[in-house]
């Protein structure tokens, strides 16, 4: 299955001589799978050395980091003569701090030899001062799950996504028939998630109750790391903020408390729980920002914010919500919108983009603020067709020079008034557009 990074990792393989690559991310969203497919497509040969799965290969790096040492002990053990055309790939490398720091030396002594890393809770182990990081002598990239663009295209829908990105910049309509069959993919996206193997379960059998197994199997290896990783009193305050998210964002007020996880507990007691938790990139967090100026980040509040589940797929799973009720396009309860909050949250965060929110006067709240167009641009998210809004009133009294309004929707596309309307399915289109903005007039 595509994934957008291998764009990046095709314009690293372009570029010689090539630093190494280390790839993050939460487990099962694709790391092993996507470097294979790209080992595979550019590589004669690939050299994989997983760090869990065989614990002797620890040992390579006991006695030196210098790769003219450590390349001979590989070309024994693989009985292969490693070269420029061959890729050296360190799987679950956060299990083997000395190779993490081994990259700094291939970086300086051997860039003629290719070398991608992945780590599954690298964020986690970082935090463990035993290990040093390469700073500078790496190209680090992200993974998520699957996005919705990457669904899309995984399901056969890339020529949907085109007619989705021409819309989006031209202001224009979509068929409504394909309008329609878009927003039923979109339904079978909060119910399957980005998780590669539950999507590809899904493509090979159409059961969402397949799916959901897998998703139901992904769980359990979180709840398995967070034993692996942490003492037996920090994995229960884990998994209670984990299990509790939902609930939170529920609540009329979504801000994050500590005392809905447990009374009379604070910051102090669940603040590294949290930590342990977005440092995974298991949980994404959004921080409430006290006004529009900008960056928002130095605006932002450190002590309010919300959290979301990082794939829509779990989301479902831990809801409790029947998947007959989620795949009903007439359906509507509280919990579904807050699904469809979670869903632009993740599309958000899977490019990299910082979440922050706004709370205005007279109950009246903005679920996501993002910097384009050197402008704070509100964006207001609705599941249903009706996108009247109080809030958006109340944002533009006290924000009155705010020139564009963003409503996410499950209608089709329009623009009106200053305020542009996206369908729910062409979230990625406005992640682009951030993108773009950022770096626009920068080689």
């Amino acid at each position: 299955m595509f994934r957008l990074i291998e764009k990046n990792l095709e314009q690293w393989f372009l570029k010689k001589p090539r630093m190494p690559v280390l790839i993050t991310g939460a487990r099962q969203v694709g790391k092993t799978y996507t470097v294979f497919k790209f080992g595979k497509e550019k590589f004669k040969d690939i050299i994989y050395i997983n760090f869990e799965e065989n614990r002797r290969f620890k040992t390579f790096f006991e006695h030196s980091l210098n790769p003219n040492e450590l390349i001979p002990l590989f070309e024994a053990e693989f009985k292969r003569v490693i070269n420029e055309d061959v890729l050296i790939f360190f799987d679950e490398i956060q299990a083997c701090p000395s190779a993490l720091t081994s990259l700094k030396y291939f970086n300086e002594f051997r860039n003629d030899i290719s070398i991608i890393a992945s780590g599954s809770l690298l964020g986690v182990a970082l935090n463990n001062k035993e290990i040093s990081f390469p700073v500078g002598k790496v190209i680090t990239y992200e993974m998520y799950p699957m996005n919705f663009k990457e669904f899309l295209i995984a399901i056969g829908r890339e020529k949907a996504v085109e007619e989705i990105e021409k819309s989006y910049h031209e202001n224009k309509k979509m068929n409504p028939i394909i309008h329609e069959m878009l927003m039923k993919d979109y339904q079978n996206y909060l119910v399957v998630g980005g998780l590669p193997k539950s999507v590809s379960t899904f493509i090979e059998t159409s059961s969402y109750l397949e799916s959901q197994k897998i998703i139901g199997n992904v769980y359990k290896d979180y709840l398995n790391d967070m034993n692996k990783y942490t003492t037996n009193l920090e994995r229960l305050k884990i998994l209670k903020i984990y299990q509790s998210i939902i609930g939170q964002l529920k609540k009329e007020n979504k801000n994050f408390k500590y005392s809905f996880v447990e009374e009379k507990r604070n910051k102090q007691y669940f603040g590294s729980s949290i930590l342990w938790l977005t440092s995974a990139n298991i949980v994404y967090e959004s921080r409430k920002i006290n006004n529009i100026n900008l960056p928002l980040s130095f605006h932002a509040d450190d002590y309010i914010f919300r959290l979301y589940l990082s794939d829509l797929g779990l989301f479902s799973h831990l809801s409790g919500t029947s998947l007959t009720n989620i795949l009903n396009p007439n359906y509507r309860d509280d919990l579904l919108g807050i699904f469809t909050e979670n869903y632009v949250a993740c599309e958000f965060s899977s490019r990299g983009i910082p979440l922050f929110y706004w709370v205005g006067k007279r109950i009246s709240e903005i679920e996501f603020i993002v910097e384009l167009d050197e402008a704070a641009i509100p964006i207001e998210v609705k599941s249903g067709k009706n996108v009247y809004s109080r809030s958006i009133e109340q944002f533009l009294r006290e924000n009155p020079k705010t020139k564009l309004v963003y409503k996410i929707a499950n209608k089709n596309f329009g623009f009106e008034n200053n305020i542009k309307t996206i369908p729910l399915y062409a979230v990625f289109c406005l992640a682009d557009e951030i993108l773009e903005n950022k770096y626009k007039g920068i080689k």
